[in-house]
């Protein structure tokens, strides 16, 4: 590990209890520390270092965050970065193997990406 780079391999294996498993979601979330801007993210295909407010895919009922989907078909590379400038913070996710659907999502507008 560097101070600029967290290197992560994660293998999952799922075990029925009882019986067959005939369809697994899984959901998994990264929240970033709240003193953290990113403003603008990179999804290839779909965000263009643009705000998810910009083009989003979900708006919660009251307007308070939204969500940008992303799916394989719809993805151009195999991986998502956001940047916060201000703070001179950059983070990207590459996937071995792309997820049936993916997410970005920020909060309040002109808010933090999530």
């Amino acid at each position: 590990m560097t101070s600029d780079r967290l290197p992560a391999t994660v293998t999952w294996m799922f075990t029925p209890l009882s019986r067959e498993i005939e369809n697994l979601c899984i959901n998994i979330s990264i929240h970033f520390d709240l003193s953290l801007l990113f403003e603008k993210a990179y999804v290839p295909g779909v965000l263009n270092w643009e705000s998810p407010w910009d083009k989003p895919s979900y708006v919660e009922a009251n307007g308070k965050w939204v969500l940008v989907y992303f799916y394989p078909k719809s993805l151009t590379e195999n991986y998502v970065a956001i940047h916060d400038s201000k703070n001179r913070t950059f983070y990207a996710m590459r996937f071995a193997e792309l997820p049936t659907i993916g997410s970005v999502g920020v909060l309040g507008k002109g808010s933090k990406i999530i």
